[in-house]
């Protein structure tokens, strides 16, 4: 049980994270697409910019997949000693789902940016790429410390 609960929290929080960032993102670009219409002129391809932080749901899956399928009969069960594992998996969510909406943040300023300018593509996808490297990150230092606390 406590497994699915490390894993669950890593996934959740990652999740919404995720959802935080497409929606901040998705914002911008409906945005921008609105304002090329209305001025009659075809709007940018802004969808990666957009769905760049999806990933880090993807993220959270393989901290919850780990915790369920590969060292769940190594986390002690419900109790005081399952406690650093619950918070572990807690601070991984948060950390992976922060990255994501810190990314969505990132996209929506891209998307204004390379909807009225017509600039930024490269350095945004530089910004984002790094920031997306935070939650990579925190994915294999979780799953290489549930290895070790093991």
């Amino acid at each position: 049980m406590t497994a699915f609960i490390v894993g669950l929290c890593a996934m959740a929080f990652a999740g919404i994270g995720s959802a935080v960032g497409i929606a901040s993102a998705g914002k911008s670009a409906i945005g921008i697409e609105q304002l090329k219409a209305s001025q009659g002129e075809a709007p940018p391809n802004l969808i990666l910019y957009v769905l760049m932080p999806f990933s880090q749901t993807l993220y959270g899956l393989v901290v919850f997949a780990v915790a369920v399928f590969v060292v769940k009969d190594k986390f002690p069960p419900l109790g005081p000693k399952a406690w650093p594992f619950i918070v572990m998996g807690i601070a991984t969510g948060m950390a992976i789902g922060a990255s994501a909406m810190f990314q969505g943040f990132v996209g929506a300023r891209a998307c204004d940016c390379i909807g009225k300018q017509d600039a930024g593509k490269g350095t945004a996808i530089m910004i984002m790429g790094t920031v997306e490297t935070i939650a990579l990150f925190v994915m294999v230092m979780s799953i290489v410390g549930m290895f070790l606390a093991m």
